[in-house]
């Protein structure tokens, strides 16, 4: 199995211990709280490392809709019982996910197959620390 599926198994494990399981809507927010948190520092490791715009864009809105999810949880509104609004901003996020992953590999696809073939030896824990994004910008070098 590879480690993004692997990544994606546990991922959809906790979302279903929390989520369906666990005491709400306290566990609602945990985990929304923890994929917030979680998504919000992966797009400053995507940043500063590949220097992909579109790719970073949509982990700060998958961030952001997490955090949307976390204050929904809060009002007793837990997934998937939240409103249509929000549903609409899940399939808008999801979307723009897709777009931005067809722009990635149009516009900066000598760095978006680096980073294909960089990830395809990593595993889960090395997905979930950030190791498998590589350094891919030019070192900034001060002015003279």
């Amino acid at each position: 199995m590879s480690g993004a599926a692997a990544y994606g198994m546990l991922y959809a494990m906790a979302m279903f211990l929390l989520v369906q399981t666990a005491q709400q809507p306290w566990g609602s927010m945990v985990f929304f709280g923890f994929v917030a948190s979680h998504m919000g520092w992966g797009a400053v490791v995507i940043w500063t490392r590949t220097g992909l715009p579109f790719w970073t864009m949509t982990m700060v809105l998958a961030s952001l809709t997490n955090v949307l999810l976390v204050v929904l949880a809060s009002f007793g509104r837990v997934f998937p019982d939240i409103p249509f609004w929000a549903w609409a901003v899940l399939l808008g996020n999801l979307v723009a996910g897709i777009v931005s992953h067809t722009l990635e590999r149009r516009l900066h696809s000598t760095r978006w197959r680096a980073w294909s073939t960089f990830m395809e030896d990593k595993s889960a824990w090395d997905i979930f620390t950030g190791r498998h994004v590589p350094v891919l910008r030019e070192p900034v070098r001060p002015a003279s």
